[in-house]
């Protein structure tokens, strides 16, 4: 139901549009995205579960927190 909800909501997740793979060594990258590639293949199923809840988790955080800042702004002192 809470999933349902998310697919037809407004909330805006990460795109990881802007990460920076253009670098001249993106050495500790390779071996960091080894890693997870690693974990993912032999723990998959918690592994991917894991990772969908993360991301799903930090998309309602990140909209709450602007939200937050956003209302909070608009607050003027007396």
């Amino acid at each position: 139901m809470a999933l349902a909800g998310l697919m037809t909501s407004t909330i805006r997740f990460y795109s990881f549009k802007d990460l920076p793979w253009g670098k001249k060594q993106p050495a500790v990258l390779i071996l960091i995205l080894l890693v997870f590639l690693a974990i993912v293949w032999n723990y998959s199923e918690i592994a991917l579960l894991l990772i969908a809840c993360s991301y799903a988790i930090a998309g309602v955080t990140l909209h709450l927190i602007r939200y937050a800042r956003q209302h909070s702004s608009r607050t003027v002192a007396p």
